[in-house]
């Protein structure tokens, strides 16, 4: 297994620092009707909460992100992890 050539860890892209924000209360009510739960193990609460966490792929040689819908408690702590504040929830018209 081999990196792609030219790829050295000192030339990478920097990782972004996470990120987590509560989505709208429709989106909500959206998400809760057609059946979507948070996204953490055996747990069945309503998604309340976003997280994006950027992490350095050696394999591809590139930073890849990884996204979650977790329910309050869990986007809580995924924000205490890694010392952030959960932001609120977007505008109508404000696109991340």
């Amino acid at each position: 297994m081999s990196r792609p050539r030219g790829y050295h860890s000192a030339t990478a892209p920097q990782v972004r620092r996470p990120v987590a924000w509560r989505i709208r209360p429709d989106e909500i009510a959206r998400f809760t009707a057609e059946g979507h739960h948070c996204e953490t193990r055996s747990c069945r609460e309503p998604v309340a909460i976003v997280t994006w966490r950027w992490f350095r792929s050696h394999w591809v040689g590139r930073v890849l992100i990884a996204e979650h819908f977790t329910c309050e408690e869990h986007g809580q702590a995924f924000a205490q992890r890694h010392h952030i504040a959960v932001e609120p929830a977007p505008t109508e018209g404000d696109a991340r």
